[in-house]
């Protein structure tokens, strides 16, 4: 919640994936997740990550050597 508001995403429609095997394992520290974040962010969606993490990091990577990659910026408080 901190980074979508750090990310001025609050006001946004957006993803909030959540990555980890503790989501899987604890399911009511999700659906407590899921119940919070739109206090915070009414337009978001959560969703469990379904590939591994580095995944994503490769692909950005791979994004970012080609000259393409969106990368958000945090405003400094």
């Amino acid at each position: 919640m901190s980074v979508a508001r750090r990310l001025d995403l609050t006001s946004e429609t957006f993803t909030f994936v959540l990555s980890g095997g503790i989501f899987r394992a604890i399911p009511w520290l999700r659906q407590e997740l899921e119940r919070r974040l739109p206090l915070t962010a009414p337009r978001s969606v959560t969703k469990l990550l379904e590939a591994e993490p580095a995944v994503g990091a490769v692909r950005l990577a791979l994004q970012e050597a080609r000259g393409g990659a969106s990368i958000p910026v945090y405003k400094s408080s």
